[in-house]
């Protein structure tokens, strides 16, 4: 299996034609990587940069690109329905204006919303 994951010390460091579509035409796997737990809260925004930049990145891939991509590529299986959902107004997961007004746990079954 082919695979590749960027790291990236800045949102800007990313560009989505050579970032993305590149390797992925050939078979390649991408996946968007932190070098710290404390990164990974801007994984969303260096995915939606990339989607941005790219001609070809649709938000499904681009969201593949910090989710999916990232979980097949290490090797970890979350079973269908118990990731958590999270609820954002004013945007989408990418925007910078968004915000998070709820999170759904299906593995608690609760759903805690505030604004």
């Amino acid at each position: 299996m082919n695979y590749n994951v960027k790291y990236s010390r800045t949102t800007f460091d990313f560009d989505g034609e050579e970032f993305c579509n590149d390797p992925m035409e050939h078979g390649v796997s991408v996946a968007i990587g932190v070098l710290s737990a404390t990164s990974a809260r801007n994984a969303r925004f260096d995915a939606g940069w990339v989607a941005l930049k790219s001609s070809n990145t649709s938000t499904f891939k681009a969201l593949a690109l910090i989710t999916t991509n990232v979980e097949q590529l290490l090797g970890v299986s979350i079973p269908s329905g118990s990731a958590d959902i999270m609820v954002y107004h004013d945007g989408n997961v990418f925007d910078f204006s968004s915000k998070v007004v709820g999170v759904i746990f299906p593995s608690r079954g609760e759903v805690e919303v505030w604004r």
